[in-house]
Parts: structure tokens; sequence; C-alpha cells
């Protein structure tokens, strides 16, 4: 797979890239930002802004929007497109990144992309106890192939870090279940991210 802009990401990021355009279900847990898959380009570019101080390259700022719309490629693939079922807490939808306009658009997109059939969307709210607390963003990649293990990855402010022993990548597997078990359902989060997108829309 080529990676547009490789240069400018970090070896453990380019990994994760590589995993992603291979798997055929990823499962996220968000609990700070809208997830990359989901990210409109203004969003991501308001978060490499903000970021800045830690990107190895310089020009990442205007590169961000275009390596999200290729990450998002995979959801729309031929034949089989990525299924993505994506936990997002409720503070990263109520957290305005980049101005009231740019957060409406991208949860007017998160309500469109929900009505995909191969991306489900749940949003954990506040009163979910501590499995709305749960650190984040983790990934969790699945393989076509029966006998290929699935992946894990957890990202931090310093970078992304692919989580190597398989015992560790079950028990996040075994949480991530949990808290979508429990969680509101696809309808009744795309009710809760409607709300939202009524209070944070530019006056």
């Amino acid at each position: 797979m080529n990676i547009e802009h490789a240069d400018d990401l970090t070896a453990k990021y380019r990994r994760f890239r590589l995993d992603e355009a291979e798997a055929h279900r990823e499962r996220t847990l968000d609990t700070v930002i809208v997830p990359g898959l989901l990210q409109i380009p203004e969003y991501a570019a308001a978060i490499a802004h903000a970021r800045q101080p830690l990107e190895r390259s310089p020009g990442w700022t205007k590169h961000a929007g275009a390596e999200r719309r290729e990450r998002q490629a995979s959801l729309d693939r031929e034949p089989e497109p990525l299924h993505l079922h994506t936990l997002v807490h409720e503070g990263a939808l109520r957290t305005i990144i980049g101005g009231a306009e740019i957060m409406t658009a991208q949860l007017e997109h998160l309500l469109d992309m929900a009505e995909r059939p191969n991306i489900t969307i749940q949003v954990v709210p506040f009163d979910h106890g501590a499995h709305g607390a749960m650190t984040g963003p983790w990934f969790l990649l699945s393989f076509p192939e029966d006998d290929e293990a699935d992946a894990a990855y957890t990202e931090s402010m310093t970078g992304m870090d692919n989580v190597g022993a398989p015992d560790d990548v079950a028990r996040l597997a075994q949480v991530w279940q949990k808290i979508a078990e429990t969680a509101p359902c696809p309808e009744r989060s795309a009710d809760m991210i409607m709300s939202i997108r009524k209070e944070v829309r530019p006056r």
C-alpha cells in the first residue's frame, strides 16, 4: 500500500495504517475526539493545528485533512468495505474543535455516516459510569484470514503504540465488548448526536 505523505508519519503510525488497510473490521473507543475514520477535513486540520508542537513535520497541518480522506477510502473500497464499529464518548462530541461551524458540520457528518450499512456508531454518555471514563483511543483490527490474530493499538499525545501481547489484545476486546453491550443503541445514539448538534449550531 502506498501511503500519501508517508514521510510525515511516524513509523508506528505507518504500521497502524498498513494494518488498518488490510483489516476487514475495526472497533474503536474514542473518549476525547471524533474517530479519525469519521473526521471531516476541517476538523482534522484543527486537531493537527493544536498538536503542532508534537508533530514531526512542520507542514503536517496542511496534510492532515488529506491523510484522513486517504484513510477513509477504506470505508468505500470494493468489493468489501471496512466495517467500522465505533464507541464515542459524549465528551468528544461536546468538545468544540475548530469552532461551532466546523463542529456542527462534523456532527452532521457523523449522522450521515451512521446511515451506512458498514458503519455503527454508539455514544457513551457521561452517566455511563466507569466504562465511560476508560482511557482511549483504542483500535481493534480484525483481518479476513481465519488464522490471523486481531491487532490492537492505543494512542496517546505522543503517538500510536501497538499492543503486542495477545492476552492484552484479548482483554482490550473484552472491555470494548462490555461497553458496546451497555452503551445506548445506534438509534438512540443518533438521537443524542442530533441533540448535541442543535446545541452547538452557530447562531
